[in-house]
């Protein structure tokens, strides 16, 4: 229930606890202690219903967090996943066809989690181990380069999971695009 149908209530018990206590007060048959009763009843229902407000929202808080807590695990889960895998492919002397549909598979699961500057990253990162994929053996210096981008794809990752920069939703049409860039670059019937 929304805190404003919360506070509608609490208005509603207000008013006609109001007015009970007003038709007590008003009756001439009425002891002393009736007012007593009448008026810890109303408090009892205002204290009640006040925590029962402020419990609600604060249930939902802590669901909102443990949803929170959840889904950043599953992200670290998958980001560490994907380093160990880029570190494996990256420490072979020659790129293979597994390797790519390895990379291809682990930016399907990406897709879930990755935030837009990680997947932009990752692209990056793509279209240099797919030119180095092409190559017969790969050079010290093509291997610096690939290294560089996997570093700028570990940082992007240490900004989503830490939240440094500002979240912004990718539109739809652009994360297509995006992912399927992605799964374009490592096709190895081109290779």
């Amino acid at each position: 229930m929304n805190t404003f149908k919360k506070l509608i209530i609490i208005a509603l018990i207000l008013f006609f606890g109001y007015l009970i206590l007003r038709m007590v007060l008003n009756s001439e048959k009425t002891e002393p202690f009736t007012y007593e009763i009448f008026a810890a009843i109303i408090g009892f229902a205002i204290t009640a219903l006040t925590t029962w407000s402020l419990l609600g929202k604060q249930t939902e808080n802590e669901l909102n967090k443990e949803v929170r807590i959840r889904f950043l695990t599953l992200k670290t889960t998958i980001y560490q996943e994907l380093i160990r895998q880029l570190e494996d492919i990256v420490r072979k002397e020659k790129i293979t066809h597994e390797d790519i549909i390895e990379l291809r598979l682990l930016s399907q699961r990406m897709i879930f989690i990755a935030g837009e500057n990680v997947l932009v990253a990752f692209n990056k990162f793509v279209i240099r181990f797919v030119r180095l994929a092409k190559n017969e053996k790969i050079s010290e210096k093509d291997l610096d380069d690939l290294l560089d981008e996997m570093s700028m794809v570990s940082v992007e990752i240490r900004n989503d999971i830490l939240d440094k920069k500002a979240k912004q939703d990718m539109d739809v049409q652009s994360f297509e695009k995006l992912i399927l860039k992605t799964n374009e670059l490592m096709d190895f019937s081109d290779n």
